[in-house]
């Protein structure tokens, strides 16, 4: 059934190891929106329009789904956006938090690349412990994994990327990192 195929692919998003960026240019709603909020960052056309629908289709939206709303933006942005059911524009996607940057329509593919380039030259193990140390922040803090966020911190720090970092800050050239 529906749900069952998109809790699986949540999930999976949800498992990706590296960072994801979702482009979002168009209309991003429902289901898109929600796999649009799954990604790491999300990059938005100023010409991009959002809702969350099921007011107006006589639906119950999940609680995983409305859970999902109110960890990206207030619960005074969800109410107003299930409750009207309406569509809104980019720039209300940015205050609400749903979205990390708007940017003009013509410079969206640019702006992605260029995130997804400085994503790319920095530390393979510094990224995997940021990302895996902020979703153990969001959590609650007694089902926190502080030894995996240690043991992630430590990797980095006994890592030959963290030499090379060091080298390539004294010597004033960029680093070639490679992921040990």
């Amino acid at each position: 059934n529906y749900t069952a195929v998109t809790d699986r692919a949540y999930t999976l998003l949800k498992a990706v190891p590296k960072p994801t960026i979702a482009r979002i240019a168009g209309f991003c709603i429902g289901g898109g929106l929600e796999v649009a909020q799954l990604c790491d960052i999300q990059i938005a056309s100023d010409t991009a329009t959002f809702g969350v629908t099921p007011a107006k289709l006589g639906l119950g939206y999940k609680l995983d789904d409305v859970q999902l709303l109110t960890n990206n933006v207030s619960a005074k942005a969800a109410k107003e956006i299930l409750f009207t059911a309406r569509q809104f524009p980019a720039g209300d996607a940015l205050r609400w938090g749903l979205v990390n940057r708007v940017v003009a329509e013509h410079d969206l593919d640019d702006t992605v690349n260029t995130y997804a380039h400085d994503i790319a030259v920095n530390a393979p193990l510094s990224i995997k412990a940021a990302k895996i140390i902020v979703a153990e922040a969001t959590k609650e803090p007694a089902g926190r994994d502080t030894s995996l966020c240690k043991a992630l911190i430590d990797a980095c720090h006994e890592s030959d990327d963290y030499q090379e970092g060091q080298r390539a800050f004294a010597e004033k050239r960029s680093p070639q990192f490679k992921g040990t």
